[in-house]
């Protein structure tokens, strides 16, 4: 049964997965796909079958689109892992998760619920630059404008991760919060994984940081326990300063979908952009950035 195949897939094929990765999973599975799925036999679910609970998701039930998509993730795993285990045939399991006509995939989008990426504008990184500069999250800030660096990996950074003599900066870790607490993981993936340049004003700002608290091994101590930061205080900095130059629908994160909008236009190359963000594959930092690369097309035509 479906059921079985999770199970088994819990047991001994998630080992290398993250713990939030597995709270999800286990989330979908527990208050969904259990009661809908579990006691079906995996052979016997089709393709329509799932298209058709897939866009109930969405447009009857009022999933967000990111949200559904989660469960299709759920529907390639649990086929992929009976497919490993030789619980369904070769031929299903493509008409299931390969063959481009017949698989199963996400409802068509919603026009109010397009995805793009959102980037700041030079003028928007400008009055960035000053409200930040000479404040204690400065240093943060210049990491994800100019490294692209996610917040939770700015928060787990340790000064070992940094060689301001060479002036690089070694992503090894992230911060996540687990049962409450938080706690330094390895990345999501090994891709994650990455040694970066430093600009010269993160390289001196470091330095200076390094001065105030050079006995504590954390890059960016809390003020107040001494360990760990946690990035939801400086969330709260930052959406203030956001607030302050009428860019309050702007995210932290949208500091990194910057760093690579601007780089793809400045002429770096894909490969080595995908390798600085710690993305899987260069067709996925492709395929995140088209409205970056359609606009170099643009430019280069006019």
């Amino acid at each position: 049964t479906v059921k079985e195949v999770y199970q088994e897939f819990c047991e001994n094929g998630r080992k290398d997965r993250a713990y939030r990765t597995k709270q999800k999973q286990d989330s979908l599975w527990n208050n969904h796909l259990c009661q809908k799925f579990g006691k079906r036999y995996v052979d016997e679910i089709n393709s329509s079958e799932v298209n058709d609970y897939l866009v109930a998701l969405y447009c009857e039930q009022g999933y967000s689109y990111q949200y559904t998509e989660s469960f299709l993730k759920m529907f390639y795993l649990i086929f992929g892992q009976a497919y490993s285990r030789n619980y369904l045939p070769v031929d299903l399991y493509n008409r299931l998760c390969v063959n481009k006509d017949t698989k199963i995939k996400m409802p068509k989008m919603k026009t109010e619920d397009d995805t793009a990426i959102v980037a700041f504008s030079r003028k928007e990184l400008a009055l960035l630059d000053e409200y930040f500069k000479g404040t204690n999250a400065e240093t943060a800030y210049l990491l994800g404008r100019y490294c692209g660096l996610r917040i939770n990996e700015t928060f787990g950074l340790k000064w070992s991760n940094v060689d301001l003599t060479a002036g690089t900066i070694t992503i090894d870790r992230q911060m996540q919060y687990q049962d409450g607490l938080i706690k330094l993981v390895s990345p999501k993936t090994r891709n994650s994984i990455r040694t970066l340049a430093l600009p010269q004003q993160a390289v001196d700002l470091l330095i200076a940081e390094h001065k105030k608290h050079s006995r504590n091994p954390y890059m960016f101590p809390s003020p107040k326990t001494g360990i760990m930061y946690d990035p939801d205080a400086f969330r709260r900095t930052h959406d203030k300063i956001l607030k302050a130059i009428g860019a309050e629908h702007i995210r932290f994160h949208d500091l990194r979908h910057t760093f690579a909008t601007l780089s793809l236009k400045s002429g770096v190359d894909v490969k080595t952009l995908s390798g600085a963000l710690g993305h899987y594959s260069a067709g996925f930092t492709l395929n995140t950035y088209t409205h970056a690369t359609a606009q170099m097309k643009q430019d280069a035509a006019d």
